[in-house]
Order: C-alpha cells, then structure tokens, then sequence
C-alpha cells in the first residue's frame, strides 16, 4: 500500500503540479450513482491518496479529473485550467503509437483491458483557456480515433491503483515518461 500510495501522489502532482485549486475524485457505487469529492490541492495533497485508495479497496468505482477546478463545482465553466491534454481509448488504443499523427503520449493508464487506455500529453504552460484545452483534446482525439466524448475540460477518469469494477481489472500505469 505504501508503494502504491507514493505512486499516486506522484502521479497527481504530474498531473496537478503544485497548482492551488480544488481536485474532482467522484466515486460511482454499485447501484449507479455518483457521490462528488473535492479536494484543496495540494493542501489536501495526502487526504486524496488517502481517499482514492480508501474506496479503491471498496465496491465504489473511484474517478478524477484531470482538470483543476476553480470551485467545488464539477462542470465544465468552473474549470480553472490543466497541465496535461488527455484522450480515451475504449478498446482501440494503438498497439504501435503513429506519431506521424500525434507525438507519442507522455503517460498511459491502462483502464481495463489491453486496449482500454487514457493516455496524457504533459504541457510545459498551463492552459486556463478552456476552449483551447478542449479544441486540443477533441483534435488528438479525432485524429487517434479515441473516443469522441472523452475530450471534454471537465472529464472524468480513472486513477491507477483502483479497481474497474464493470470488468474487475485493476487501473494502472502502462507508460510514464517522467
């Protein structure tokens, strides 16, 4: 657990840097629904491992964003910004990366199956422009084929170190260029 735990932090501040703002990690129980979760970031920095670790060892199914937020409010006109562009892979994820198409992802998290990835590219600025963050995820989404509804700036998805539980596989980190 403690490997895990240092994993996903670092993980985290991959994908939240030291940014001060709140963090979206919904749970989604069995019976379908969802219960929200904020957190300060990085003020809150062990509470969220905490927490996602917590329910991934549940029957809940654990989510984040990897968007900061500028309140606790999970749509998309509270986005504050993000530090990554993302796509999702719902079983056609490239065996062999085509970067004469997109530059090959920086980290890679396996969903469920093989094929099933939510892929990231770090970004050297932070975007706060939300039209752009989406119109770049929804272009490298098109271009790879992902999935078309996955661009959104206020996406969410699931961390490494839970459990998928539609098809109980575990989430994990496949490739990380750090």
């Amino acid at each position: 657990m403690a490997d895990a735990a240092i994993e996903l932090g670092e993980y985290f501040d991959y994908l939240w840097h030291d940014t001060e703002a709140w963090v979206y990690v919904p749970l989604k129980h069995p019976d379908g629904s969802f219960t929200k979760g904020f957190f300060k970031w990085p003020a809150q920095r062990k509470s969220v491992i905490n927490y996602v670790l917590k329910n991934a060892a549940s029957e809940n199914d654990v989510y984040y964003s990897p968007a900061l937020f500028r309140q606790t409010d999970p749509h998309k006109e509270f986005v504050l910004g993000a530090w990554v562009l993302w796509v999702d892979f719902d079983g056609n994820a490239p065996t062999e990366w085509p970067v004469d198409i997109a530059p090959a992802p920086t980290l890679i998290v396996q969903s469920s199956l093989d094929r099933n990835q939510h892929c990231y590219w770090a970004i050297d600025e932070f975007i706060d422009d939300i039209e752009l963050l989406e119109d770049r995820n929804r272009a490298l989404a098109l271009a790879l084929k992902a999935d078309t509804s996955g661009w959104d700036a206020d996406q969410i998805l699931r961390p490494p170190h839970t459990v998928n539980h539609k098809r109980d596989m575990p989430v994990k980190i496949v490739r990380w260029d750090r």
